[in-house]
């Protein structure tokens, strides 16, 4: 949606309800430009048009707010291992996976304790190993998930922008695969805080303005991405599980029945952030400083649950990384 002298495009918005999605992504000045000659056009009383629009500016607001945390202070164990008994219920998955991605769920709520953010790349040989299913549950445990099976560059960083939501993007391999460097770029650059920025011209006045790309995003994909996402990923190898091995089926309200976890992340996080800035932890030695970087996150938040979370993640990553290994031997 466009406009053009502050005044919009009759092409561009027609209906209502698009007119007033549109009013509601903008600033209070910009509105407020916007809304006598709007509510004319559309024959609306502007009191009418003023509720109606922060009335979508609420749902909006809405869709992307953290949970309220748990009401009491939460051990990180359990919690650990109640993510991993529903994630372990409907996914069949290699070795060394059930920590990782688990660990990632908990980062989703604390990436700003960080400096990088590794993406989590789903990835399969073939159709039907799962890859969907799991970012239907990593939409139900993460933070403020946002699903979807393509996103242009502006949505990215606008999104990123906005909300820092958790984005879980499925069939990427249907856009990625090719040459989309802009937005390859975007995700590139959304691993490292310090550089998780764009410039863009945005607004009426066309002014070069910075938009921030810093938010965890996890890819779901049919053989690899490309190779630079693929380097600031954490892996995750999908097979198609065998005849006799059952998983259960997601409840279509299975988000829903999640907002107690979340909650208790929401606490968790909120508890142990600063613990989780001051006392990082690196994995040992592994393939490349990226891979390193890449895995420091989840190490730290498992040395901060403690347990037997410290043990769990360098067996995940031993595993990712024979896993790499073989990669590059078939690659030559």
């Amino acid at each position: 949606m466009t406009s053009k002298g502050n005044k919009l495009t009759a092409d561009a918005i027609q209906s209502p309800e698009q007119t007033i999605a549109y009013l509601a992504q903008l600033s209070e000045i910009e509105y407020e430009q916007l809304r006598e000659g709007e509510a004319k056009r559309l024959k609306f009383r502007v009191s009418v048009l003023d509720n109606l629009v922060a009335d979508a500016r609420a749902k909006n607001k809405s869709v992307m707010t953290s949970e309220q945390p748990y009401g009491v202070a939460v051990d990180g164990g359990p919690l650990l291992d109640e993510i991993t008994e529903i994630i372990n219920k409907h996914m069949i998955l290699p070795k060394g996976a059930l920590p990782a991605i688990t660990l990632w769920v908990v980062l989703t709520y604390v990436f700003n304790a960080f400096k990088i953010c590794p993406k989590l790349a789903i990835i399969s040989p073939e159709k039907r190993c799962g890859k969907s299913t799991l970012l239907d549950l990593l939409g139900g445990l993460s933070h403020k998930s946002l699903l979807s099976s393509n996103i242009t560059p502006s949505a990215l960083f606008r999104a990123a922008d906005l909300w820092q939501p958790t984005l879980l993007i499925d069939e990427a391999d249907t856009f990625l695969a090719g040459r989309n460097d802009d937005l390859i770029g975007m995700i590139n650059s959304g691993r490292t805080k310090r550089t998780a920025v764009v410039i863009r011209v945005a607004g009426d006045d066309l002014q070069p303005k910075q938009f921030s790309t810093w938010s965890p995003m996890a890819f779901a994909s049919i053989k690899g991405l490309t190779s630079t996402v693929m380097d600031r990923s954490i892996s995750i190898h999908l097979t198609r599980r065998k005849e006799h091995e059952a998983v259960q089926k997601t409840s279509l309200d299975f988000w829903d029945n999640c907002i107690p976890i979340r909650q208790k992340l929401t606490r968790w996080g909120r508890e142990h952030f600063e613990s989780l800035k001051s006392q990082v932890v690196e994995p040992p030695t592994i393939a490349n400083d990226r891979a390193m970087d890449n895995w420091t996150p989840l190490f730290t938040i498992a040395g901060v649950v403690g347990g037997s979370w410290p043990e769990e993640v360098q067996s995940a990553s031993r595993s990712a990384q024979a896993r790499w290994r073989k990669c590059s031997v078939l690659l030559g």
